[in-house]
């Protein structure tokens, strides 16, 4: 796992995200109609972590370092 913090740079990032497709062989896939079908299932993932939630149990589930750190991974 990587350690993101404000000093890491666009490069670096980007640098990560090209390590991490690459060691999974998805370049086949980087085309306009797999990247909207990607965006669009891991939004649904995102959202459902949400749904039904009250403002309250939001701020409870941000405020858990376990449940942070998940929300983290989906975005």
């Amino acid at each position: 796992m990587f350690i993101i913090d404000d000093d890491t740079t666009l490069s670096e990032l980007k640098g990560l995200v090209n390590q991490f497709c690459k060691a999974r062989n998805w370049d086949q896939f980087h085309n306009p109609r797999d990247f909207a079908i990607g965006i669009s299932m891991e939004t649904g993932e995102l959202l459902d972590i949400f749904r039904f939630k009250s403002n309250d149990e939001i701020i409870q589930m941000m405020n858990d370092p376990e449940r942070r750190e998940a929300i983290g991974d989906k975005l």
